[in-house]
This record gives C-alpha cells, structure tokens and sequence, in this order.
C-alpha cells in the first residue's frame, strides 16, 4: 500500500510504500479540515494476487465440503436403502406365510422404526385375533356336539322316566309315580332354552320343586301360592322365583319343628304388581342381612361374583340381577328377616 499527504501547498510532506504510477493506478483521495490531501493506492498485481488466493482458498474449501457432503450422504442413502429393502423383503415374507416372522427393529431408524413397530404390534394383534377366532370356532364345534349330545340324553332320560312312573302305577305307588312325573316336568322345565315364561307356569314350577322336597318331610313342611288371576299371563324372566324358593328348603328349613311353611302371593295393586314370597323358617343374621340389602341396592352388575360367596346371596342376587335387566327401573325389591323369624321378600313392578 502507498500513503502520500499533500500541504496544502501541494508540498508532499509524507510518503510510504512504493512509488506507483498515478497514471496506472487508482488513488484514493481524502481532504483533511486543515487542507491536507492524503493520497492512499494499491498495486493491482497485489490485488490480482490477494483475489486469485482467497478465490483459491474459497474454490479448495467448497470443493472439500462438496466431498465431505457427498460421502456422508451416499453413507446415509445407503444405510436407508438398506432399511428399506429389509422391511420391504420382512413385509413380503410375511405376506407370503411365515408366520411368526417379525421385521427387525434394531437396525431401523426414525420413520423406519416407527414403521417397523408399528407393523410388528399390528401383527401381533392380528395373530391373537386369528387365535381367537380358531378357539372359538373349536368352542362352537364344541358346543355343537354337546347340543346334539343333549337332543339325545334327555330323550332317553323321559323315556326311562316316562317307564319308572308307569311301572309305579302299575304296581299301585300312586305316590311314587306322582314324585316321578313331577320330577320328569322339572327336567323339561329346567333344560327348555326359553329366557321368559308367564307367572302362573313359574309358580307352578315351584310348585313342584315344593312338592318334591316336601316328599321328604312329608309332616313338618307345607306350601302354598297365590296368584290373582288377572295376572297369570304376566311375562317374567324364567327361574327368577325358584331360587328363592330353593334358598328356603336349603337353609331356611328346621327340621326340628313342624310347621315349616312357605307362601308365594301375585297380587295385582293399584299400579303396580306385588309378588311376596314368605316363610317362617331360620331366618339370618343382621349382618348376613345387612350384606344382602346392600347387593340389592345395585343396579349396575359386573359379574365378579366368587364361590366364597355364599349360595344363598348368590341365588338372590342372581334374581335381582335379572328382574332389573328385565324390567328395569319398573321393578323394585326389598327384604326382612331376622334370625328364627323367616323371610319375607316383596317385590313390586309397575304398570307400564
């Protein structure tokens, strides 16, 4: 670079750097606020040379980038590529029939891996559906041949029934053979696949349940049911009384008494229907009583009952369960009891 610095007198009164042709090159000139000029230059072949070297530098530097750029992409394409071409060859495996195959997620990276677990759990899911749906085709078989069992079992079962209580007759055991045809209409009653019946033909199926058990203890247990006929074509579910009735012969009877006695009324009411089941036997406990209200009070159901439970709640919760899905908000049920003083269920369905 040249710096001159011209007075104001255009005496030159400093200079530095080579002397270069004014002619030739192109001064930069500056005017001070005292009048001085100051004159600064430089070489063109310094320029040209300062030019081609940082071109040069700039030129080698990108070239490197570019190379530096090009491998680590063809690294990264290629490792992608192959990513792909294996899920893509696991994916077509799989469509071909091999089961149990699963694509590789080890290698896999980002979308790929999302992509390749996502395709594994749907694989899974689909083989547990399969299994599934093969169980329960084998479930229905199943149950097909035991339906078909049962067509068969129960035919003979009437026939040698249907023999037993004429052999009676014949042999004038009029009460044995009474015993073995209410027997015979039980097993009828109990394996129809019916879900509703009409409320005179349930209290006459306890009716009978009553009867076989008091055959029994023919002198300390009696039995009685009413029903208004207005309402003996009403529809109920089907062995939603018996239980009941059941849970008294089981647990309710003292057998060291003789008078044991339970009642079933169908009264028709102002409203609504009014169903009493009563009896004078054992009774419960407070706290068994207590238990059982507060089952009755649900009326949202999740089936977790346990056999540690005991047979008699089971059997009336059983009842409620099914009157409430039956008739819902129409139907209501309370229960009194008391340890040697019976129990007395009543429930009540209103008039639609």
């Amino acid at each position: 670079m040249a710096v001159t610095v011209t007075s104001p007198f255009d005496t030159e009164i400093f200079h530095i750097g080579e002397r270069v042709n004014r002619e030739h090159e192109n001064w930069f000139v500056g005017m001070t606020s005292h009048g001085y000029q100051v004159q600064v230059a430089v070489p063109k072949n310094f320029v040209l040379q300062g030019t081609v070297a940082s071109s040069a530098l700039i030129v080698g530097l990108s070239l490197l980038f570019i190379v530096i750029l090009y491998l680590t992409l063809r690294q990264t394409f290629a490792n992608y590529q192959k990513q792909v071409v294996d899920l893509v060859d696991s994916i077509q495996a799989i469509a071909q029939g091999q089961e149990g195959l699963r694509i590789d997620t080890l290698e896999k990276d980002q979308e790929l891996l999302l992509i390749a677990e996502t395709t594994n759990d749907m694989l899974d899911r689909l083989e547990k559906n399969i299994h599934d749906i093969y169980q329960l085709e084998l479930s229905q078989k199943d149950a097909n041949m035991r339906a078909l069992q049962a067509q068969i079992n129960p035919h003979f079962m009437y026939n040698t029934l249907e023999f037993l209580r004429m052999y009676a007759v014949m042999q004038s055991q009029d009460e044995l053979a009474d015993i073995i045809y209410e027997f015979s209409s039980l097993l009828r009653n109990n394996i129809s696949d019916e879900r509703e019946t009409l409320l005179k033909q349930e209290l006459e199926f306890c009716r009978k349940y009553s009867y076989l058990c008091m055959v029994r203890y023919p002198k300390s247990i009696a039995y009685g049911f009413k029903i208004d006929p207005e309402l003996e074509n009403m529809k109920i579910p089907k062995f939603t009384l018996q239980p009941l009735v059941e849970n008294y012969f089981a647990h309710g009877v003292d057998h060291r008494r003789t008078d044991n006695v339970i009642s079933i009324k169908a009264l028709k009411q102002d409203g609504f229907v009014e169903i009493l089941v009563v009896d004078n036997g054992r009774g419960m406990s407070a706290e068994k009583l207590a238990n059982i209200r507060e089952k009755l009070r649900q009326r949202h159901f999740e089936h977790q009952a346990s056999y540690s439970d005991q047979k008699q709640s089971i059997g009336i919760v059983n009842v409620h369960e099914r009157f409430v899905l039956y008739f819902g908000d129409r139907y209501a049920i309370t229960i009194e009891s008391a340890e040697q003083a019976g129990v007395q269920y009543r429930i009540t369905i209103q008039d639609e």
